[in-house]
């Protein structure tokens, strides 16, 4: 099983994007995963499983919001890439989204204080999404237990 889990947000909250934190942000949570995640698929067992760790403001169903460009967008490139990769592994491992649901991470001084969820909880969250048998290809959100739109 892989678990792709990096991501940051240095603009999370900003009304524009800024060229350095967007780079730096697409670096981490889109070009650091895809490569990464490409090196370690040969590796891969028959009947393994990749998970990438998104977000629901990847979302673009639910995008109800202008703030935060650049890590709603590298959100949604890797669920696009979740989709990619499924096609690809289809009959040979599964390939999901998941969104841990909004948990008090360091990502933002907003994110710490206010989020719902702590850390132990997204995390047994996620741990019952991933040992079960899900679909390929799926977009989920662990902390309400289902499905998103993309």
């Amino acid at each position: 099983m892989l678990i792709n889990n990096a991501g940051i947000g240095p603009d999370l909250n900003s009304p524009a994007p800024e060229r350095a934190t967007f780079d730096k942000t697409f670096a981490v949570n889109v070009t650091g995963t895809v490569f990464f995640t490409e090196v370690i698929l040969p590796k891969l067992k028959k009947d393994g499983k990749v998970i990438n760790v998104s977000s629901k403001m990847g979302s673009m169903a639910v995008c109800s919001t202008a703030d935060s460009a650049a890590y709603r967008m590298s959100k949604s490139a890797l669920n696009m890439y979740t989709k990619i990769l499924s096609n690809r592994l289809e009959g040979q491992a599964k390939v999901a989204t998941m969104h841990p649901g909004w948990v008090q991470t360091n990502i933002s001084p907003n994110t710490k204080k206010n989020a719902p969820l702590t850390p132990q909880q997204a995390a047994e969250n996620m741990y019952r999404f991933f040992s079960q048998d899900f679909d390929n290809g799926m977009y989920w959100d662990s902390a309400t237990d289902s499905s998103l739109p993309w």
